[in-house]
């Protein structure tokens, strides 16, 4: 889960977050005053706008500075093709899948993030570097909010599936069985129990 903090201080408020270009783009398009405190490493914001900054955070990592996620989520991502971003980085679910500075620096991922398959790299040109997720790359993604996964859009080429939800045939197929036959033997007891309401409804009633 990604670490989230705001410090208010007067009229201005400071908020400390992972890099997400999105949460960049919306704080900066979408709250009158907000600038980048270089020394600081955080956008700082004025005070009144603090709620705004806190619906930015939960809409790009599923949660504010207040406290977790209620519900997380383990996820698996598989790239059919390379996926790549210009001048910045790879990022989904609110982590950094592949962080580069420039064509040749390599590129590393964020916390919260194991590469099962692949590694992130850099690539482009020197003018127009980029960080890079290759194809073939499998990337497990634990304790993401269950919020960011409902409402993850589809992106070409790439396939995100649940962890642990895995269909497996013989399971199932031994499950089915066991459930034929139980529903055999309700249905055998509920036939002697018909048969003996009948039975009774034969005897003749003595007064």
């Amino acid at each position: 889960m990604e670490k989230l903090n705001i410090i208010i201080k007067e009229d201005m408020a400071d908020s400390y977050t992972p890099y997400n270009k999105d949460f960049v783009f919306k704080i900066k398009r979408g709250i009158g005053g907000a600038k980048w405190n270089a020394s600081l490493k955080c956008w700082s914001v004025p005070s009144d706008c603090v709620d705004a900054v806190r619906d930015i955070m939960k809409e790009v990592y599923g949660h504010d500075d207040t406290g977790g996620p209620a519900e997380t989520v383990s996820i698996r991502l598989r790239f059919e093709e390379e996926f790549a971003e210009c001048h910045g980085d790879v990022t989904l679910f609110g982590r950094c899948l592949s962080h580069a500075y420039g064509r040749d620096s390599g590129a590393t991922c964020g916390s919260g993030v194991n590469y099962i398959k692949g590694y992130p790299k850099s690539g482009g040109s020197m003018k127009n570097w980029c960080s890079v997720v290759p194809a073939g790359a499998e990337i497990s993604l634990k304790n993401v909010p269950k919020i960011l996964y409902e409402s993850y859009q589809p992106i070409k080429n790439i396939i995100v599936d649940l962890e642990g939800t895995e269909i497996n045939a013989d399971s199932l197929l031994a499950e089915k069985e066991r459930l034929n036959a139980r529903i055999a033997e309700i249905d055998k007891l509920l036939a002697d129990a018909e048969f003996h309401r009948t039975m009774l409804r034969c005897i003749p009633q003595t007064h």
